[in-house]
């Protein structure tokens, strides 16, 4: 009898999984309809599971009008005992011999500045912080700018340079769409914005887009 519940439960437990992968795979497969969709009725290219990206789960590609072809990517991936998640749009850009990022203020950066600077902006940026080159804490922009966001760059005139103008009218109606503020930076490796989730909804991802069509007009 013992033996015939346990099989009963274990069968009950199985099928309940088997129906969370099904519909999790139905809800992946509608989302990559929908985003086809879009890209189709935008011109833009739409690739599932793209390759050479690790995580890849989508890649949108298009072109500035004029200018040239800037690509949106979605990828989810385990490091550690962590899960990774970002949604990522870049374009090619000359190098701008420095390097500017625009992002959401470090927890600490005002209590713990100086000295400590460095390491909340390598926690920040990992693995491509050296890449990126001797970031400091840089006043830019209005005073409702410097409460939204915090400007790093390698020198102030290149990030007075960028933020002055579209760029910061651009960051500043990101606010309106109730996203989470992105990290934008503009060197060498190009301009980039990064969300660090998944985007699934097709008016985020435009809105994404748009945002760096804004940026893209003000280098």
């Amino acid at each position: 009898m013992e033996m015939f519940v346990f099989a009963t439960v274990a069968a009950g437990i199985l099928a309940l999984i088997i129906a969370a992968v099904v519909a999790a795979q139905r809800r992946t497969e509608a989302q990559h309809v929908i985003r086809e969709a879009v890209a189709e009725g935008k011109g833009w290219s739409y690739a599932r599971n793209p390759d050479g990206v690790r995580g890849g789960i989508y890649r949108l590609g298009g072109t500035i009008p004029g200018g040239p072809e800037w690509t949106l990517t979605a990828r989810r991936y385990s490091s550690g005992k962590s899960t990774v998640e970002e949604t990522r749009w870049t374009v090619a850009v000359e190098d701008p011999g420095g390097a500017v990022a625009v992002g959401p203020p470090i927890p600490g950066m005002d209590m713990f500045g100086g000295m400590l600077l460095p390491l909340l902006i390598m926690a920040f940026f990992g693995k491509e912080y050296e890449e990126l080159g001797g970031l400091e804490k840089v006043d830019v922009g209005p005073p409702g700018f410097q409460e939204r966001f915090n400007v790093l760059a390698t020198n102030q005139p290149l990030a007075q340079g960028f933020v002055d103008g579209p760029a910061e009218m651009a960051l500043g109606d990101w606010a309106k769409t109730g996203l989470e503020p992105p990290i934008v930076l503009y060197w060498k490796a190009g301009l980039e914005i990064r969300i660090r989730r998944v985007i699934h909804d097709p008016d985020d991802l435009m809105a994404i887009v748009d945002l760096g069509l804004m940026l893209h007009a003000s280098i």
